[in-house]
């Protein structure tokens, strides 16, 4: 009897999604949370109430290890339909000219995903500058135009977390200093033909808490590590592959420097040839907040 007072979807209800290791928030009708209620009271409450809620989106891409998952054309409509929103997904770059976006679904962490050869066509939505707020991640692979780069970097002004995979980044770097303050973690693997972009792009983002870089096979003549360090000085979390030294005395230099001028340094993970004791003397006496350290 009392339970005929409510009004449809007013209420909302919190279910926990597991294929997208996040939590989505709907609009319920009476007779839904009704069902809810009484398979919550029961022993079997997880599997009555998949069998009552269809509640994960058909088509889901799951992206470990980030749990992101790709929002796709269905999927969009689904959660637009049941008036959910979106708390961690990524988005193609080509998506936005394909469907009509209802931008109040996305709401929480929203990675843009950056396909090789993004077209000028494919970032015009961008010019919504209160869904460009809402991007917070960027994952770019393959070869960009430096001419699109430049005009979608002017348009985000909240990336804070940058991945980009073998990518021309010698063609657009420049352009990264745009979004360069705003970002706090970046990872690099197999984008950069020469050292000194090491120290080029760490130049335009004085705020990075984590870097991962991946290098190639190149030798450094020069300190890569001090350059990290007098760029980001507020660095906690570095992970560093295949950079060679020209000799064991330079890598331990360069690495004895950097411990210097990164005491807040929490993790640490090399993959040199040329490591010595000397450097792990170096992180033991000036790191005193590292928690982790792998050197291979």
């Amino acid at each position: 009897g009392s339970e005929m007072c409510i009004r449809d979807s007013e209420y909302i209800i919190q279910l926990p999604c597991e294929v997208m290791g996040q939590r989505i928030m709907g609009f319920l009708d009476l007779n839904d949370i009704m069902q809810f209620e009484k398979a919550a009271a029961s022993q079997k409450c997880q599997s009555l109430l998949r069998a009552v809620f269809p509640y994960c989106p058909p088509i889901v891409v799951v992206k470990p290890p980030e749990n992101l998952y790709t929002l796709t054309y269905e999927s969009h409509n689904w959660f637009k339909k049941r008036q959910c929103r979106v708390q961690l997904v990524r988005i193609g770059v080509e998506l936005f000219s394909e469907i009509d976006f209802d931008f109040s679904i996305l709401e929480g962490t929203v990675e843009l995903y950056l396909d090789a050869n993004t077209t000028p066509e494919n970032i015009v939505p961008f010019a919504n500058s209160d869904f460009s707020r809402k991007i917070t991640q960027l994952y770019i692979e393959g070869d960009q135009d430096a001419a699109v780069m430049g005009v979608l970097f002017s348009q985000l002004c909240n990336v804070s977390n940058v991945y980009i995979q073998s990518s021309n980044l010698s063609q657009w770097i420049d352009h990264v200093s745009k979004i360069g303050p705003c970002i706090n973690e970046l990872t690099l693997f197999d984008s950069m033909t020469e050292m000194n972009m090491i120290s080029i792009i760490t130049g335009y983002c004085p705020n990075l808490v984590k870097l991962s870089l991946s290098c190639g096979s190149g030798v450094s003549d020069t300190n890569i590590l001090l350059s990290i360090a007098n760029n980001c000085p507020h660095l906690r979390i570095l992970k560093v592959g295949l950079i060679y030294y020209s000799t064991d005395e330079q890598c331990n230099a360069d690495l004895s420097a950097f411990a210097v001028k990164c005491p807040q340094l929490e993790e640490l993970s090399l993959y040199f040839q040329q490591l010595t004791d000397l450097s792990v003397i170096a992180l033991a006496q000036h790191c005193s907040r590292l928690k982790k350290l792998r050197l291979c």
